[in-house]
């Protein structure tokens, strides 16, 4: 595999990114909103999270993908964002 020049990556991207950009924004209102509830998160927030994590990173914001990654191990019970607090 060759090296590629980063920015020929971001030419490479930014159609995918044009194409994208609406249901990425979209996915990440809905975990927001959802979150924001009282009631438990259902499937389609940890489906919207699931995919944020592999997308996020792919566009340039691996620090969104871990935070996305994070709250879905949270939600999933891996992790416990109460430990360590106080």
């Amino acid at each position: 595999m060759t090296d590629m020049d980063p920015d020929d990556v971001r030419e490479l991207l930014a159609p995918l990114w044009l194409k994208n950009r609406s249901h990425v924004l979209r996915r990440l209102a809905h975990v927001r909103v959802a979150l924001g509830d009282t009631a438990e998160p259902d499937q389609s927030v940890r489906d919207d999270l699931h995919a944020l994590v592999g997308t996020l990173g792919t566009y340039g914001w691996p620090e969104g993908s871990d935070l996305a990654e994070t709250i879905l191990d949270t939600l999933s019970g891996r992790i416990d964002l109460s430990r360590g607090i106080g």
